[in-house]
């Protein structure tokens, strides 16, 4: 029994490794995340839309039994964090740090929001964004605020904000609350 225990541990280490020698590029991951079952909302952010984002270099993802989230690295130099909160009511909030120059705060936003289409009420930003006038960065310590007004009147406390860290990046942060 012993000989047969070690046979099979041992075949299954040598195809565990010729599998990672093979594909040694590629981007593994695995969605181990188990909402609480005793919630009425569970959370629906996902660690396979993540890693599947246009322009990722790299993230890392995180959850328990009410939230999910990353941290994210893209290729052009931003840094996203993005967290969904479910249980008897859902949240979401999403921030993006950037050091490119932007002209453009409307376009930008809504680029920011088709990352996450799904989560981020895109129609509902396209409004509030169309019936705003100019948008320009908040110096460091103050927030440009847009409130979004959800037409289903479903989401609440839903809002834009615009800013400058301490570091003079440009910060977007998308939230709102639902339920």
């Amino acid at each position: 029994m012993y000989l047969f225990r070690f046979a099979l541990v041992f075949v299954f280490q040598l195809i565990t490794i010729n599998s990672f020698a093979v594909v040694q590029d590629a981007f593994f991951y695995a969605d181990t995340c188990k909402p609480d079952p005793y919630c009425n909302i569970n959370y629906d952010f996902t660690e396979d839309e993540v890693s599947s984002l246009e322009g990722l270099k790299n993230y890392s993802f995180f959850c328990d039994e009410s939230s999910a989230g990353a941290s994210i690295a893209m290729i052009n130099g931003d840094s996203i964090y993005a967290i969904q909160g479910a249980c008897n009511h859902f949240w979401w909030e999403a921030v993006l740090i950037s050091q490119r120059d932007i002209s453009d705060f409307k376009k930008e936003v809504l680029d920011f929001g088709y990352l996450f289409e799904r989560h981020m009420s895109v129609g509902n930003l396209k409004t509030a964004l169309e019936n705003y006038g100019k948008i320009e960065k908040a110096p460091e310590g103050l927030n440009q605020e847009i409130q979004v007004r959800d037409i289903h009147d479903y989401l609440q406390e839903f809002y834009i904000f615009i800013s400058e860290d301490d570091q003079g990046r440009t910060v977007i942060r998308i939230t709102y609350y639902g339920g």
